[in-house]
């Protein structure tokens, strides 16, 4: 690692007489990848729904009525840091300082955790309701301004703010309640969805030649909510759950930045 650190280092050492980048009507395509980290919002919120006959879940609680009990989560209990990447053509319009226009994909698998409880008063029994959420993939068209610091060193920091528009896939859910035959796989949950984002990131640019920069970078990513998918809860009399799915992200990205 440290002698990667130094041929990197040494190469922009020697790279071309000028350092300051952008410069100002300079064209640029960068080329980002690493981790979007869940870091907050719902991906669904709680309620309470009575069941007159468990029967129709699971045919040996038949006559029994029941209760359950869902509670919200964040989406950081069932996402985990998925695979992302990033697409981008800036225009400095100032020295150090440039507009962009990217594209962005986020990849998040699937994951399970406890949503709430199955209460059954005539046995006396508080059973876990699990829940799993299918993948969430989502494609980001975003415009915005990257701003450079030190533009005269080998080492340029710079912060950037972004906003644009999110397409996320639907995503169904699968709940089951252990040691009982209620499973309700593959239930429509989100529908194909629009959402709004904006982000800002943090950076900072090695230049490796005059035409080539190293980028190391993180920040901030907020999409709002899905669109919800009432096909099958409303009739669970949990309609109500779904009235969510917004999300915070925590992107760590490397990447690579040529400018003509």
């Amino acid at each position: 690692m440290r002698k990667i650190l130094f041929l990197l280092t040494s190469s922009a050492l020697v790279g071309g007489t000028s350092m300051a980048a952008p410069e100002r009507g300079q064209w640029s395509v960068r080329v980002m990848g690493g981790l979007d980290l869940p870091a907050g919002g719902r991906l669904h919120d709680g309620t309470q729904a009575a069941v007159p006959n468990l029967g129709a879940l699971d045919p040996s609680l038949a006559g029994l009525s029941g209760r359950l009990d869902i509670s919200g989560r964040g989406n950081q209990r069932f996402f985990n840091g998925g695979a992302a990447g990033a697409v981008e053509i800036g225009y400095a319009i100032r020295q150090g300082g440039e507009i962009f226009g990217g594209f962005r994909y986020q990849g998040n698998g699937p994951g399970e955790a406890v949503v709430g409880t199955a209460v059954v008063p005539d046995l006396g029994a508080e059973l876990p309701v699990f829940g799993r959420f299918g993948r969430l993939r989502a494609y980001t068209g975003e415009l915005g301004y990257r701003h450079y610091f030190m533009r005269d060193s080998v080492v340029r920091p710079y912060v950037a703010g972004r906003a644009g528009v999110t397409f996320t896939e639907s995503i169904d859910a699968t709940f089951r309640v252990p040691g009982t035959a209620i499973v309700l796989p593959d239930t429509p949950f989100y529908r194909n969805s629009v959402s709004a984002t904006v982000g800002g990131d943090i950076g900072a640019a090695l230049q490796l030649t005059k035409g080539l920069d190293l980028n190391i970078e993180t920040g901030l990513r907020w999409t709002s909510g899905l669109r919800t998918n009432d096909e099958v809860l409303p009739a669970l009399g949990l309609q109500e759950v779904n009235q969510a799915g917004g999300r915070v992200d925590v992107p760590i990205r490397a990447g690579f930045t040529v400018r003509f």
